[in-house]
């Protein structure tokens, strides 16, 4: 019987992939009998090897794996393959659950705190409109866009100081109020402002005495900047313990308890407590 050279190599590879195969079963049965440990002579391992192998080939077969010898190793490979995707997907969903998990926990809440408090353009503001190169997107004709607009002092001793918006002073009391209960070893938090107050004024009439209010002067002097106003400023209740923006030497902010309770904050339209409640109930919740 004459045989085609396509039949040929097809025998060939036939064989080649039956070889393949029954090296692949072997070499399985040979590092699972190394793990048993087991003590047997030569006769007891070729029956061990023969149970082993018929067991493993049923298997393999039930499994849809081996239909025909051919199929043998691209199914067994497929099946190593799927179970790798299985593991890759069982630690992606563990390490999503973990991180949902974190979500729900107050180092959570501070992680968020704290980079909202590293955003120094997340509190820009005027006290009013007014020209110059320190204005936002938006204003009027002629003037510069900058990423951060903060109300200035020009001092002598310290250089070009910025004002953070009040809203600043009230996250950071948020964080440090968490932060306290979480060092305490608490479980349950609650907030530290009990009493909300209802807002008093507009935005604009707040801005507009914002600097009488604190004793600041309203426009810098820039040709000869004098010497205290930063003094002054600290001494008014401003504290500067806070990272320095790219545009400025320095900036400072009110705490939380030199804010007045009834003020319209410039960028919420709340009351210092309402802004309060809203970032801690955002942030901690009912945690």
């Amino acid at each position: 019987m004459k045989i085609t050279e396509t039949r040929l190599k097809s025998l060939v590879y036939e064989e080649v992939e039956r070889r393949l195969l029954e090296r692949f079963i072997d070499t399985l049965i040979d590092e699972e009998f190394a793990r048993l440990c087991v003590p047997l002579n030569e006769g007891d391992y070729e029956d061990y090897k023969k149970a082993a192998r018929k067991s493993l080939m049923k298997k393999l077969a039930a499994m849809g794996v081996v239909g025909s010898l051919a199929g043998g190793i691209g199914g067994y490979g497929q099946i190593k393959a799927d179970q790798h995707a299985a593991d890759t997907r069982n630690r992606i969903e563990l390490a999503q659950q973990a991180a949902e998990d974190h979500k729900e926990t107050p180092e959570y809440a501070l992680e968020q705190l704290s980079a909202h408090l590293s955003r120094s353009v997340l509190f820009s503001w005027t006290t009013k409109r007014e020209g110059g190169s320190m204005q936002g997107p938006g204003e009027e004709e002629g003037q510069v866009a900058q990423p951060e607009n903060f109300p200035l002092l020009l001092d002598e001793d310290y250089g070009t100081i910025g004002i953070l918006s009040p809203e600043y002073g009230i996250v950071r009391k948020v964080k440090e109020d968490l932060q306290k209960q979480v060092d305490s070893g608490a479980t349950e938090f609650v907030p530290g402002v009990s009493d909300v107050v209802e807002p008093s004024g507009t935005v604009e009439e707040w801005k507009g005495d914002f600097h009488e209010r604190y004793g600041l002067p309203e426009k810098p002097n820039f040709r000869h900047p004098d010497s205290g106003i930063v003094r002054a400023a600290l001494d008014a209740g401003f504290k500067g313990d806070v990272g320095v923006s790219p545009h400025y030497n320095g900036l400072l902010y009110l705490p939380y308890d030199e804010i007045p309770a009834d003020m319209m904050l410039p960028n919420a339209s709340k009351s210092p407590s309402q802004y309060y409640m809203e970032i801690w109930n955002k942030h901690v919740g009912a945690q």
